[in-house]
């Protein structure tokens, strides 16, 4: 068998599987556009292409370029997510949520008069954070039009 002949070989097996790749990717762009309210013809606009290019990205026909996916990124995508389908954990945010969460703790302790020591104040604020973070998964998950992988 010739070398040409098993790239050939190769080739035939991998392309099913590209193909799979970019159709998951163009349904996770998709997702992305759509959960920063941008239209395709915006995004297109954002990323120096036609509405058509980003309609082939979404239908799995074409991939986005690593510069798109920068610009994106800089919309505020999650572009971890639209490459790999795995959500990056933003750490600002989740600091930002639980002393958001820490405020109420502290002030429902004032109120009740009630004496929690700073572990038990930071635990009581980390598991209502954490609860406030499953409704609202819970509450993506069940959106019409989402996928779960």
């Amino acid at each position: 068998m010739s070398v040409h002949t098993l790239v050939m070989l190769d080739d035939l097996e991998t392309k099913p599987l590209l193909a799979a790749i970019r159709s998951a990717i163009g349904l996770r762009f998709r997702e992305e556009r759509e959960r920063l309210k941008v239209s395709q013809e915006e995004m297109g606009s954002k990323l120096g292409v036609k509405r058509l290019a980003i309609g082939r990205y979404e239908g799995g026909q074409t991939a986005p370029a690593a510069d798109q996916l920068a610009v994106m990124h800089g919309l505020g995508a999650d572009v971890c997510y639209v490459v790999l389908g795995e959500r990056r954990l933003d750490m600002q945010a989740v600091l930002q949520g639980l002393a958001a969460e820490m405020k109420v703790v502290d002030e429902a302790c004032r109120t009740l008069s009630s004496e929690l020591d700073g572990v038990s104040r930071l635990q009581l604020a980390f598991e209502r954070f954490e609860s406030r973070m499953r409704r609202s998964v819970d509450a993506v998950d069940q959106e019409p039009g989402s996928s779960s992988e």
